[in-house]
C-alpha cells in the first residue's frame, strides 16, 4: 500500500478487504439473491505490483454470511 506505517498499511488493507467480498456478498443478499461462497478455501489471493486482487475460484452458490465470516 505504499505507506511506511504499519498501522496506515493494515488500515488500508482491512478497507480493501472488506470492500472486495463482504459488500458484494451484502449486496447479493440483501437483493434476495443467491450468495456468492466467500469462505477462504473458495478465494484465489494475489500480490502484485497494483495490490492485493481477490477472486473467487469457483463462482459457486454459498453458505451464509455468518458461516462465510467464522475464524
Amino acid at each position: 500500500y505504499r505507506t511506511g506505517e504499519a498501522r496506515v498499511a493494515a488500515s488500508l488493507f482491512f478497507l480493501s478487504y472488506t470492500a472486495r467480498l463482504l459488500c458484494p456478498t451484502v449486496a447479493a443478499h440483501a437483493m434476495g439473491g443467491v450468495v456468492p461462497d466467500i469462505r477462504p478455501g473458495n478465494l484465489w489471493w494475489h500480490y502484485g505490483p497494483d495490490g492485493l486482487r481477490v477472486r473467487i475460484a469457483e463462482p459457486v452458490a454459498g453458505v451464509g454470511i455468518a458461516e462465510s465470516l467464522e475464524p
